[in-house]
């Protein structure tokens, strides 16, 4: 198994770097009016910008490494155990076609339609154990994610839902930026979300691909 989780690392950093460059020039611009070039509403944009390139990095995670668990690809763990008479791909694409069944596209974001998906190939496999373990907090990060690329009601109260359960509170005008941008409750040294979360699921990447 390739270090996919490293990949993962590399991307997510690519992506938060963007918000550590913006805030460290805010604080270098000393006028008022200079500092409104790069008011906390645009650094805010910037952190939902982040948070979604990482959050679509984790996805392609998911299905990179599923397809290798296909391929009957190892980890220090060996072989991930098929399910009932399911055998082993022979290539990537030949693991991608028999996943997809046709269709042009699966969705990553749902922790219960991958653990689903990974029932029905795999027993036990690394996706069901690692995501069934935590997919309540995987369904708030998806609301999160779903904040940014929506607009719909549904998104919105979703989202206010996700922020109650993980910062105890409801962020003004629903806006994703300004929660990813807060501090964690409560963390030694303070942490914002966007690195909070960001490093959960760099861990997690860990339990599915352990190397």
């Amino acid at each position: 198994m390739p270090d996919l989780p490293l990949r993962l690392g590399v991307d997510v950093g690519s992506a938060t770097d963007l918000v550590k460059s913006a805030e460290s020039a805010r604080v270098a611009l000393t006028r008022p009016a200079d500092r409104n070039l790069l008011h906390v509403s645009k650094l805010e944009l910037l952190y939902e910008l982040a948070f979604l390139r990482a959050f679509v990095s984790w996805e392609t995670f998911l299905e990179d490494s599923f397809l290798r668990y296909m391929c009957g690809y190892t980890t220090v763990h060996g072989q991930a155990a098929l399910a009932g008479s399911a055998s082993y791909s022979t290539t990537i694409r030949a693991a991608r076609l028999a996943l997809y069944a046709g269709q042009d596209y699966l969705l990553w974001h749902n922790p219960d339609k991958i653990v689903r998906r990974s029932q029905r190939i795999f027993s036990s496999g690394k996706h069901e154990m690692v995501v069934a373990s935590i997919r309540g907090t995987l369904s708030q990060f998806a609301a999160v994610r779903h904040r940014i690329a929506h607009g719909q009601t549904h998104a919105r109260l979703e989202f206010d839902l996700a922020t109650m359960s993980l910062a105890g509170r409801r962020y003004a005008g629903s806006r994703p930026g300004r929660f990813l941008r807060d501090w964690v409750p409560g963390l030694t040294p303070p942490t914002r979300w966007l690195y909070s979360i960001t490093s959960d699921l760099l861990s997690l990447s860990r339990q599915i691909c352990p190397t």
